[in-house]
């Protein structure tokens, strides 16, 4: 498993030691990537304009704690390694590492849902016949030039 984070713990309802542990338990290596920089940053957020009462982006600036060792310690935990992402070509490259480290075969089990699509051409070509018939029998003929 690849974690791209902060490593601030913002959200969510386990604790990310006890993450940690199960994915020890299930033999799941975790390799953390830790982006960002910390400290002020601008961030996008969407409030609701109190006098028109529609939703608008503004730009707040939040205070972002970057918690390298919590990293550490769930890649240390669980087998993983722990990676430091500056700017996306170094976040490349730790994608690339990551992806010559871990060599897993993968069995997928696909199912597919078939539906028969004749019915409507059958219906219109029986009407096509049943409509013929009816002509002929009401005395439309075509004769031969």
């Amino acid at each position: 498993m690849v974690l791209v984070t902060d490593g601030a713990n913002n959200a969510g309802e386990i604790d990310p030691a006890t993450a940690a542990d199960v994915a020890k338990a299930m033999e799941v290596r975790v390799y953390t990537i830790c982006v960002g920089r910390g400290g002020r940053v601008p961030m996008p957020v969407q409030v609701q304009d109190p006098f028109s009462g529609r939703i608008v982006k503004q730009t707040a600036m939040v205070q972002v704690d970057i918690d390298e060792a919590l990293l550490q310690r769930i890649a240390d935990r669980t087998g993983g390694e722990f990676f430091r992402a500056t700017d996306a070509g170094s976040l490349k490259a730790i994608f690339d590492r990551i992806d010559h480290l871990e060599k897993s075969e993968i069995r997928l089990t696909a199912y597919q849902r078939y539906r028969e699509l004749f019915p409507p051409v059958l219906l219109t070509a029986l009407g096509a016949i049943a409509s013929a018939g009816l002509l002929f029998v009401g005395g439309l003929r075509v004769a031969p030039v």
